[in-house]
């Protein structure tokens, strides 16, 4: 999470707060859980109803990710909160994963660009981080600021993903009415 120095500033752990620890235990638990279960049942929801959901929660909690914090004054009930959401968070990009590397593992082509994405997507969110630390001073006082630029411009980021997926996704309905086509033109001996 690139942005771990903010949940700590609002959730210090001399007050027995660890956003260090959890956040990612409820990132991570709900993700594998999530998986587990669409290994059962993924195919029984449609390729574009699975990209668009995903990124749209994706967005939608990345938002709350700084919204829960900044607005709700009671620190506990806060925390709560986001570690809830933190959790939909781990389970929506569970699905996400799933759903791409289902659809990218027959097609080399496919993976390499969804392996390429991670990597662009991963050093464009530092890339970010690191920006916005220069731009905008890394004391405690922008602190608030710097993080609502952050998870808005991210939120926005998943908001082109979920558009730009369903591209990809008439792409591949494309590709494969090609290779079905191509493989009933072919003459059996």
């Amino acid at each position: 999470m690139a942005a771990m120095d903010y949940f700590k500033k609002k959730f210090p752990t001399d007050l027995d707060y660890h956003p260090d620890f959890t956040l990612l235990l409820a990132v991570s638990l709900p993700m594998l859980l999530m998986q587990v279960i669409c290994f059962f049942v993924l195919e029984s929801i449609s390729l574009s109803k699975r990209m668009t959901a995903t990124f749209v929660l994706n967005g939608f909690c990345t938002i709350l990710l700084v919204l829960i914090p900044s607005t709700i004054k009671d620190v506990q009930l806060a925390y709560v909160l986001l570690l809830l959401v933190a959790g939909l968070y781990g389970c929506s990009v569970a699905l996400l994963q799933v759903t791409c590397y289902s659809v990218a593992g027959p097609y080399p082509q496919f993976t390499t660009a969804f392996m390429i994405g991670i990597g662009i997507s991963s050093f464009a969110v530092n890339c970010l981080r690191i920006f916005l630390m220069l731009v905008m001073g890394t004391d405690d006082t922008r602190a608030e600021e710097q993080a609502w630029v952050f998870f808005v411009i991210s939120t926005l980021f998943l908001i082109l993903c979920a558009y730009v997926s369903q591209i990809f996704i008439r792409s591949k309905t494309l590709h494969d009415e090609n290779e079905k086509n191509r493989s009933s033109s072919i003459p059996k001996n």
